[in-house]
C-alpha cells in the first residue's frame, strides 16, 4: 500500500477579508486515493450577501500552473451563479461551502506525478453600497500544501509517497 502525506499551512491579509491562521497540518492517503487540501477564510457579516467569490488552486508555485477555478456570486437570498473554469483532469473537487468560508479541496485518484506544492487563492469582490457599484478585490488567503514524493526500498521497489 502507497501512503500520501499532504501538508498545509494558512496565511492571509489582515483586512478587510480575514483567513484562519493555522499551523501546519499533515493529511494523509493512499495511491489511488484522495486527500483533500485545506483552505478556508472569513467573509465579513458586512459584505457577506454582496459578493463574488473566486478559488484559484495552483500548483508548484503561488504563481504556477492552474489546476482548480470556481467562482461563487452571493446575494441576500440564494447563491446567485456559479461556475467551475479548470479542473485539471476533473480530478479536483470542493468538499464544502465557499459561501460559508471553505475552499478546501479534494484531490481524487492519488498519483505519483502528483508531488510538488499545492496554492490556494481566495479572491473577494464586494459589491458596495451606493447609487454605483464599486468592487474591491482582495486577495486573502494562500494555503501551501507539501506534495508527494516516492520512496524506494533497497531492491529499487516503490515503498511509498510521503511529504516533500
Amino acid at each position: 500500500m502507497y501512503s500520501v502525506t499532504l501538508t498545509a499551512l494558512h496565511y492571509s491579509n489582515p483586512v478587510p477579508v480575514s483567513g484562519h491562521e493555522e499551523k501546519l497540518r499533515s493529511v494523509t492517503g493512499t495511491k489511488g486515493g484522495d486527500a483533500t487540501l485545506p483552505c478556508s477564510f472569513t467573509i465579513p457579516n458586512t459584505y457577506r450577501n454582496r459578493a463574488t467569490v473566486t478559488v484559484l488552486w495552483r500548483r508548484g508555485r503561488p504563481h504556477g500552473q492552474l489546476v482548480f477555478n470556481y467562482t461563487l456570486g452571493l446575494t441576500a437570498h440564494t447563491n446567485s451563479g456559479e461556475s467551475e473554469t479548470v479542473n485539471e483532469g476533473n480530478r479536483y473537487k470542493l468538499v464544502r461551502n465557499v459561501g460559508d468560508g471553505d475552499a478546501s479541496l479534494k484531490i481524487r485518484g492519488l498519483e505519483l506525478n502528483d508531488t510538488g506544492r499545492y496554492f490556494c487563492h481566495v479572491h473577494v469582490m464586494f459589491i458596495m453600497e451606493g447609487s454605483h457599484q464599486d468592487q474591491v478585490t482582495q486577495d486573502i488567503i494562500e494555503s501551501t500544501s507539501g506534495g508527494v514524493s516516492t520512496s524506494t526500498d533497497t531492491m529499487g521497489r516503490e515503498q511509498g509517497m510521503g511529504l516533500e
